[in-house]
């Protein structure tokens, strides 16, 4: 008789009744059930931890294995500082989550450097997460998205935390000249949402353009994933929340995450969107109107590779660093195995 998988079926239908009808339990004894539950998911995979692969021509698969998740990530953030940050001028920042085995519990945001983009590792007294897991494991801190002015660095992120018959969603901002040091988050919007709508304030993107301060986010409205810009003065609060339009989004896709940089007069956006199979592609847009109105990029996609071992494709960053090509993408994948790893390929747009 194998009492491990007895056990965790046990474990798995009492993590399942403790959320599904949480008015049985006490919180103590919903977040004891959960911690155990993570942590066994946890280990199971540690045990099957691979490696990154995949054969996709041109791609740089990362070695983050500097991460408290094992090496496997999601939702890579990255910004290039020509004159460099902090003491040792690191030239490349990443905010990273890992998500090993896809646990959403330890999906919480790393901070990593490199002089050349490709190699990373934590900085000089730099901790493992910045934004540490909630103590009482109902929640999580994801999508991060990192903005530099002026020598410091700003790290936004959203925190999930469930409460009782509900979901509390905040994007918080905290901030470094240095890498090791942060400053106390500061709270930039809070949403009470039900317990089967998470999807609010998701991968939150900032530019400053024209002297203003933007964050684009997308949010679930009626089933439908919807992109949000807001302004952001001082980096503090959100206001001014209007829809943003993105036209020419292909049949049978539905928005994801997103990133925007700034190309000269105009902006562009790298966005993950998902089809009805549930299989993410990247695509590209670009907007002339300070990020109220996207056209779509034709011409210019990403799709999963199966025969590269890749089942899904996930967040991408566009990076410009003067390189032989115009840019850096970063992105995050699944592959065959379940396992989430990042990579990098250079493109043209």
């Amino acid at each position: 008789m194998d009492f491990s998988k007895i056990k965790r079926e046990s474990l798995r239908l009492l993590m399942q009744l403790s959320v599904n009808a949480p008015f049985l339990f006490s919180s103590s004894f919903r977040g004891g059930v959960k911690k155990r539950w993570n942590m066994m998911q946890y280990e199971e995979g540690r045990s099957v931890a691979a490696p990154p692969r995949s054969w996709r021509e041109n791609a740089v698969m990362l070695d983050l294995s500097m991460t408290s998740g094992f090496g496997e990530t999601v939702h890579p953030d990255v910004l290039y500082i020509p004159d460099g940050f902090g003491a040792e001028k690191w030239r490349y920042l990443m905010a990273v989550t890992p998500f090993p085995k896809a646990i959403v519990y330890f999906e919480n945001p790393e901070f990593l450097v490199s002089y050349d983009g490709v190699s990373w590792r934590l900085p000089q007294g730099g901790k493992s997460p910045v934004a540490a897991p909630p103590s009482d494991w109902t929640g999580y801190n994801s999508d991060p998205a990192l903005f530099y002015e002026d020598g410091e660095v700003f790290l936004f992120y959203r925190e999930v935390r469930e409460e009782k018959n509900f979901l509390l969603v905040t994007l918080f901002v905290t901030s470094s000249r240095d890498g090791a040091e942060w400053s106390a988050p500061k709270t930039l919007k809070a949403v009470k949402t039900p317990t089967n709508r998470a999807g609010i304030l998701m991968s939150p993107a900032v530019l400053k353009v024209g002297g203003r301060y933007f964050v684009w986010y997308v949010d679930e409205e009626n089933g439908e994933y919807k992109m949000k810009r807001a302004e952001c003065p001082g980096l503090s609060s959100l206001t001014d929340v209007a829809d943003a339009a993105l036209d020419g989004m292909p049949d049978g896709f539905s928005l994801w995450h997103i990133d925007m940089a700034e190309d000269g007069g105009r902006l562009l956006m790298a966005f993950c969107a998902k089809n009805d199979a549930g299989r993410h592609s990247i695509f590209f847009a670009k907007s002339s109107d300070l990020g109220l109105n996207w056209r779509v990029i034709h011409g210019r996609r990403l799709d999963p590779i199966s025969e590269a071992g890749e089942e899904s494709l996930y967040k991408a960053a566009l990076v410009k660093d003067g390189g032989v090509c115009e840019w850096k993408l970063y992105y995050s994948f699944k592959d065959s195995g379940g396992h989430w790893y990042t990579a990098m390929e250079e493109i043209k747009l």
